[in-house]
């Protein structure tokens, strides 16, 4: 029953970083439908169609984000048997966001359990190595404030924990697959269409 538990939890935090993906591509496909509609004059009965089926991807992603278990900074539902080590582990890591220097080891012994064994939990849990899941939240944190705040770029990136902003806009851009400029250019035509 754990390592069915285990799979799901991992499949789960994988599935919340295509969820991700997903909401920024969802949000592409939306502004390319306004001006497609704009540019051809759709018929009604088409962009009803068009309008059914974004209908079904919202769903798809609502029923993605009810799961167990993703990650994320703040008010993260974790309902599996590890509850009190997760809890303990995005605490930690929100904790320290603005912290540089807290690493893996740092980590390691804040939590006060053997690397390996650590090492295995979390892998279970997000699907993840420890960094990774460091890193994953402070991106993920990142991304928060640069959609909802209007910080500079380097100040979002030490507000995160990185030292350095080139560093964290090549992890953004790995992570996102758009430069922080980019997401902050999307997200503010997106609400001015809205």
């Amino acid at each position: 029953m754990q390592q069915e538990l285990g799979c799901t939890r991992a499949g789960l935090a994988r599935a919340e970083a295509e969820l991700e993906e997903l909401k920024l591509q969802l949000a592409e496909a939306g502004k390319a439908l306004r001006e497609a509609e704009a540019l051809l004059g759709r018929s009604r009965t088409e962009s009803e169609n068009t309008e059914d089926e974004l209908d079904r991807v919202r769903r798809e992603l609502e029923s993605v984000k009810s799961r167990k278990y993703i990650s994320g900074p703040s008010g993260i539902k974790v309902e599996s048997p590890d509850d009190a080590l997760m809890k303990k582990a995005l605490e930690l890591v929100e904790r320290n966001m603005d912290n540089s220097e807290y690493d893996v080891d740092a980590f390691v012994s804040d939590m006060a359990i053997g690397r390996t064994v650590l090492y295995g939990k979390i892998k279970e849990c997000t699907g993840m190595s420890i960094h990774e899941f460091i890193i994953d939240m402070r991106l993920k944190r990142a991304f928060q404030l640069i959609c909802g705040s209007s910080l500079t770029i380097s100040e979002i990136s030490f507000m995160t924990g990185f030292a350095n902003p080139k560093y964290f806009s090549v992890c953004f851009k790995k992570h996102f697959g758009l430069t922080p400029s980019e997401c902050r250019s999307r997200h503010a035509s997106d609400a001015v269409q809205e």
